[in-house]
């Protein structure tokens, strides 16, 4: 007597072993994924461009029309919120997430080196974008904004919660750059696939490496030099106003965005993408200039 079993059907599974499942935003938000991590800066960023490019729009508008009242009386919030905003909301995450992306494709590995650090400083840095918008619209900044080129005329003066965010802004920022930074740079230079040196990346990883390094050492200046402004606006400090030794040099070199190296360094990645896409386009690589021709008796000269 023999026994015989029906063979279950293919792809039939009891719902005692069904894959539980997350919800999208879950998986998102636990990601260390470097290509969910890079999407998502890149995806905050151009929603805060849209943001930006409002504000622009409107500040534009009223300068046109003679006796307009777009913004009115909150001009100059808007002008920081809009000048400052540019470069931290805008250009730096969309390169900072290209990279994220891009950087282990490139250079054949699977991950980052640090990708929880990775994640850390992508939602850092979502949480001080928060806060600068936050800081500009619960109330104006002293002055031009955070953005002028010139040093606070008066310590104490116009300090207000807003200022306090933005600064507070300024440092999860900064810290969020330093992370990511470091991240980048300890996966290009440990991570690299067999045989790929230094000298075989692509050049938009290079860019990324030396934007790096760049960001490695003058984003600790400008924290540093946020720290003054607070300790200045609350205790009555001249580290950074007008009246201070050598005050305009600190202020123009560490808090003006378009004084700092950073404002420049966001241009090497940049250049590395386009001569990464030239090369691609034509299907040539970028040669070195030939060496100058040697003169036939010198030749025999060289070892």
């Amino acid at each position: 007597m023999t026994m015989t079993e029906a063979r279950p059907a293919e792809g039939a599974t009891s719902s005692s072993q069904a894959e539980p499942t997350s919800p999208e935003g879950q998986v998102v938000v636990d990601s260390a994924d470097h290509k969910v991590l890079g999407l998502v800066l890149v995806g905050v960023a151009l929603v805060l461009f849209l943001v930006l490019r409002g504000v622009g729009s409107a500040i534009g508008a009223e300068l046109v029309s003679a006796g307009s009242q777009v913004v009115g009386s909150n001009s100059r919030r808007f002008y920081s919120l809009y000048e400052t905003g540019i470069i931290l909301l805008w250009v730096a995450p969309v390169w900072m997430g290209l990279a994220t992306y891009l950087l282990p494709l490139q250079i054949g590995a699977s991950r980052l080196a640090f990708p929880r650090v990775q994640a850390l400083a992508v939602w850092t840095h979502v949480a001080g974008a928060g806060l600068f918008l936050a800081g500009h619209l619960i109330d104006p900044p002293p002055g031009i904004g955070l953005t002028g080129r010139e040093p606070l005329q008066a310590p104490l003066g116009g300090i207000n919660d807003g200022t306090n965010l933005i600064l507070a802004s300024f440092l999860l920022l900064g810290l969020a750059t330093l992370l990511a930074a470091g991240n980048l740079l300890t996966t290009a230079l440990t991570l690299r696939t067999e045989g790929m040196s230094l000298g075989r990346m692509p050049l938009f990883s290079w860019g990324v490496v030396a934007a790096a390094v760049g960001s490695l050492l003058a984003t600790p200046v400008f924290l540093a030099s946020s720290l003054l402004l607070y300790l200045d606006m609350h205790f009555g400090g001249t580290n950074l106003f007008a009246d201070g030794r050598g005050a305009d040099l600190v202020w123009q070199k560490g808090l003006w965005l378009y004084g700092r190296p950073e404002a420049l360094l966001l241009l090497v990645p940049a250049l590395g993408a386009a001569c990464d896409i030239v090369v691609t386009a034509v299907r040539k690589p970028l040669a070195a200039p030939p060496p100058p021709p040697v003169p036939g008796n010198l030749k025999a000269k060289l070892p």
